[in-house]
């Protein structure tokens, strides 16, 4: 945090920064216990079936492409996931230690070309279920959001190294599309 924000901003990142859930996972079989978490605090918020459904499966999409993709399937490597879930938002980051990748070069699996090839459609799910999705430069880490509703303006944005440090980015970032449009990456 920078030394010149009001004590009052400095006390809700504190805040926020202990209302973020922090889990690691290390194979697919073990990504149903991080859902069950995930969902058991939607329905604690009361999000509606619609809203936990896309969220889960957001997240499960991001899970499995981190041990597929990001480490190759081998065990021992964990993958870091955070989530954070209140009554207007949910914000998720998921984290491998792999080399990382370009979302920008996944085919879109909605091409006619790519109809029957097995690639894209968890990015694809990603971006159709949430708020706003964000990649890290590296590609190696994923952050989303959904909102509850729609907001009339988006949150402030925050910068990949509130992500990737301890203090957790506050805010979603302000280049983010609608349910079903495609963020901007960063």
């Amino acid at each position: 945090m920078i030394a010149s924000q009001p004590e009052s901003s400095r006390q809700e990142a504190i805040e926020l920064k202990a209302a973020w859930q922090r889990c690691r996972v290390r194979s697919r079989a073990e990504i149903g216990r991080i859902l069950e978490r995930v969902h058991f605090a939607l329905v604690g918020q009361k999000y509606s079936e619609q809203e936990i459904f896309g969220v889960c499966l957001a997240l499960e999409e991001a899970m499995v492409n981190a041990i597929k993709h990001g480490h190759r399937d081998r065990p021992g490597k964990s993958v870091q996931v955070r989530f954070h879930v209140d009554s207007e938002w949910v914000r998720v980051i998921v984290k491998d230690k792999g080399n990382g990748f370009d979302p920008s070069k996944v085919p879109n699996p909605c091409a006619v070309e790519n109809l029957e090839r097995p690639t894209g459609r968890g990015l694809f799910l990603m971006h159709a279920y949430m708020t706003w999705v964000r990649h890290n430069a590296r590609g190696n880490c994923v952050a989303m959001g959904k909102c509850r509703q729609e907001p009339p303006a988006l949150p402030k944005p925050f910068a990949w190294s509130e992500v990737e440090s301890p203090g957790l980015a506050q805010q979603a970032p302000a280049t983010a599309g609608s349910a079903g449009q495609k963020a901007h990456v960063a």
